[in-house]
């Protein structure tokens, strides 16, 4: 019968050699988990930093200019930081068909407006996608996904050049309105003039300047105004003692109305009066800014046959329209009451809608 062999115990210095290389080797996974940290949390931190560029960047266009040498988009990096922007390439879209490709390579400082002109032919009446690339400065050309930003417009039905040159920073303002009482002053109890600014060259926050002459009295105020707004503003104004015709002048601090001209024109006789103007609506067409005509409000207090006159004038004072003699609308009033009539007064020759600086309004009663 054979005899189990005795088992040899670890000796001291064994055990030490064991340790020794335990901790050896504990410190290169350490320093090797350690440098595959760093490099890991350089890594994402370069992402996290990429990704807040693309999150805080953003460009928007502003306005669409039509011009005979073809269609401009004007741009401007409203960037939340103070972050460049990097125009890298336009893709041009004809009714949701890709027909080109364009490089491009323009940078925006913050704040920073640029013209970037459409390079294809626009085909009258044709809707079109301009569909531009971008990226912040510093992260352009490493390969990420670019943000987008898509401008459709539609090409211009009509070729009519402008008369006036555009102001560097300007709002379109098509809407103004005079709450009046029946007879034909401003309205104590709601006393607010309503603008509308539905086109503008610049977005945000701004102010709006109104002065109002009446043949007696007047009023000068200036009130916080969001450009653009497709929405009717009210303005709280004091009318008190102001008498018709009334004589509205816009201004802007930054930027100019237009137009910013407007007469509200009446008939008075004999210290009464008999019928006034409260309300202008400018009528035109969004894809080319063709002024089409006006809708004039206008109160009538006692019966006759009355008369509208209108003058639209340019930057220059020069006429873009006069009512013919033969052809100025007439509103007929019979009854006891007082009433309000719309009356739309139609453009005959076409002109571009920033080209009127003025719109003034005369009323006149046959037999008067």
């Amino acid at each position: 019968m054979k005899k189990a062999k005795a088992r040899r115990g670890i000796t001291v210095v064994e055990a030490a050699f064991i340790s020794s290389v335990t901790v050896i080797l504990g410190f290169v996974l350490v320093f090797l988990a350690s440098g595959w940290a760093q490099v890991f949390m350089h890594d994402l931190g370069q992402k996290t930093d990429e990704h807040v560029q693309s999150f805080r960047s953003l460009l928007v266009a502003e306005a669409i200019k039509y011009a005979e040498s073809g269609v401009e988009i004007r741009l401007r990096n409203v960037s939340k930081w103070n972050i460049s922007l990097t125009i890298m390439e336009m893709e041009v879209l004809k009714d949701n068909k890709l027909i080109g490709r364009f490089p491009e390579d323009i940078v925006m400082w913050k704040d920073e407006a640029a013209s970037l002109p459409v390079p294809v032919d626009c085909e009258r009446g044709r809707n079109m996608t301009a569909r531009i690339k971008y990226a912040p400065t510093a992260l352009s050309g490493k390969g990420l996904q670019p943000l987008v930003i898509e401008v459709n417009f539609t090409c211009p039905i009509s070729n009519v050049p402008p008369t006036c040159d555009l102001p560097e920073e300007w709002a379109l303002i098509d809407v103004v309105d005079l709450i009046t009482t029946p007879s034909g002053e401003i309205s104590q109890r709601y006393p607010f003039i309503w603008i509308r600014a539905p086109l503008s060259s610049t977005a945000g926050d701004e102010s709006i300047s109104v002065r109002i002459h009446g043949q007696e009295g007047g009023f000068s105020g200036s009130f916080p105004m969001r450009l653009p707004s497709a929405d009717q503003i009210p303005l709280k104004i004091s009318g008190e003692g102001i008498k018709p015709p009334y004589s509205i002048v816009l201004d802007g601090p930054s930027y100019t109305p237009i137009p910013r001209n407007f007469v509200f024109g009446a008939f008075i006789e004999k210290d009464e009066i008999e019928a006034h103007v409260s309300g202008m609506i400018l009528l035109w067409r969004p894809e080319d800014k063709i002024a089409e005509g006006l809708i004039i409000e206008l109160g009538t207090l006692a019966p006759g046959k009355y008369t509208l006159r209108v003058s639209v004038e340019d930057c220059n004072g020069g006429d873009l329209f006069i009512t013919p003699e033969d052809e100025e609308p007439s509103y007929s009033y019979t009854g006891d009451g007082k009433v309000w009539t719309l009356i739309y007064i139609r453009f005959p020759k076409e002109f571009k809608v920033t080209d009127i600086y003025a719109i003034k309004t005369s009323i006149t009663r046959e037999g008067s």
